[in-house]
C-alpha cells in the first residue's frame, strides 16, 4: 500500500504539511522539554545525593530532628521521587495533546482523546472482543473522514488471575492482549449482524457467536483466513460480494490479525498488535524527530484505508 501511486501523493501533501503546520509546533514544544529536562536532572541530581547521604548515614541526624517533628522520611523520599517523575509524565501527556491532533487534522476534522474510548457496550454488541474482564483506553481520535464518522481507540485488555501469596490469595489484573478498534458509523442500517473473524482452524467447531449461524461462501482463498457468522444470511451475502472478500484479503496483508462486525449502523473493526501505537515523542531525545511523526502518519494513512478499501465512503457497501 506504502508504493501505491495513491499512498505517494498523499505522502507528497503530508511533507507540505508537516513543514508549514507540525514543525513549527515541534520547535515550541522542543522548547518547552529542554526546561523541564533541566529541572529532571536537577531533581535527580537532588534526590540521588539524599539517597546516597542517608545510605552513608550522614543525614542521620537530620533524620532524628525531622522524626522528632513528626516528618515521615520514607514518605518524604517517595515524594522527591514524584517530584522527579512528574515533569517527564507531564510533558508527554502535553506534547502528544499537541502533536497527534495536528497529525489526524491532516486526514479530515478529528479530535484527540486520552484515555477516554468507545463505549463499551457497542464494544460488547460487536461480539469480536470478548473474554476479558477491564479495558483500558489509551490514545484515540473521534471526527469524520471523507463524510465517515469514525472513532479509532488504542485499548488493552486485561483479565482477571488469581494470585496466591503468603498464603493470602488475590485477583489481579494481567494485561491480555492490545488492539486498535476501528468504528465507522454508517448512513444505514443493518437488519442483522454479520461477524467475520479469524479461521481458528479445528477451533471453529466450538466457536459460537450468540445467535448466529456460519455461512459458507464459495471463496477458497477468503476462506483461509476468515470464517463468517450471521443470523440473516441474505444480508450476509449481500455485504460479502465477491469485491468485498477481495478487499478483506487486502487489508489481511497490512494487519495480519483482524475481525470485522456489521451490526446496526456500525462497521465495527478490531485490529490485534503488540506495537503501542500513535507515540510521538521522547522526554529523553528531542521532539524534533521526523521519523516519528511518519510513523503515526502512515499508522492512521492505513487506518484510514479501511474506509477506502471497504468503500465505506460510498452509499452502500459493495
Amino acid at each position: 500500500m506504502e508504493n501505491t501511486q495513491e499512498y505517494i501523493e498523499k505522502r507528497a501533501l503530508f511533507d507540505e504539511y508537516y513543514h508549514k503546520e507540525i514543525f513549527p509546533r515541534m520547535q515550541e514544544l522542543e522548547n518547552k522539554r529542554k526546561k523541564y529536562f533541566n529541572c529532571f536532572m536537577f531533581a535527580s541530581i537532588f534526590t540521588l545525593s539524599w539517597s546516597i547521604a542517608l545510605f552513608c548515614g550522614v543525614l542521620d541526624k537530620f533524620i532524628e530532628m525531622l522524626e522528632a517533628k513528626g516528618v515521615n522520611v520514607e514518605l518524604l523520599s517517595c515524594l522527591l521521587v514524584l517530584f522527579i517523575c512528574l515533569p517527564m509524565v507531564g510533558f508527554k501527556r502535553q506534547a502528544k495533546e499537541s502533536l497527534l491532533p495536528l497529525i489526524s487534522n491532516f486526514f479530515g476534522n478529528f479530535e484527540y482523546k486520552y484515555k477516554s474510548g468507545i463505549d463499551e457496550s457497542v464494544v460488547a454488541d460487536s461480539k469480536i472482543i470478548s473474554y476479558y474482564d477491564y479495558l483500558e483506553f489509551d490514545d484515540g481520535f473521534v471526527g469524520f473522514y471523507e463524510g465517515v464518522n469514525v472513532s479509532i481507540d488504542e485499548y488493552i485488555a486485561y483479565k482477571e488471575i488469581q494470585v496466591t501469596r503468603n498464603n493470602e490469595t488475590k485477583y489481579e489484573l494481567k494485561k491480555d492482549k492490545r488492539g486498535i478498534i476501528f468504528c465507522a458509523t454508517m448512513n444505514k442500517k443493518f437488519k442483522g449482524q454479520t461477524v467475520v473473524s479469524k479461521d481458528r482452524g479445528i477451533l471453529n467447531k466450538i466457536t459460537k457467536y450468540k445467535k448466529l449461524e456460519r455461512v459458507t461462501l464459495e471463496a477458497p482463498v477468503f476462506e483461509k483466513y476468515y470464517e463468517v457468522y450471521s443470523d440473516n444470511q441474505i444480508e450476509a451475502r449481500y455485504i460479502l460480494t465477491p469485491v468485498m472478500l477481495k478487499y478483506m484479503e487486502e487489508l489481511k496483508l497490512y494487519f495480519s490479525k483482524i475481525e470485522f462486525s456489521f451490526f446496526d449502523d456500525i462497521v465495527f473493526v478490531n485490529i490485534l498488535t503488540k506495537r503501542n501505537m500513535f507515540e510521538c515523542n521522547s522526554f529523553f531525545t528531542s521532539i524534533i524527530n521526523k521519523k516519528r511523526i511518519y510513523k503515526n502518519f502512515n499508522e492512521l494513512y492505513l487506518l484510514f484505508s479501511i474506509i477506502h478499501t471497504m468503500h465505506l465512503n460510498e452509499e452502500r457497501l459493495l
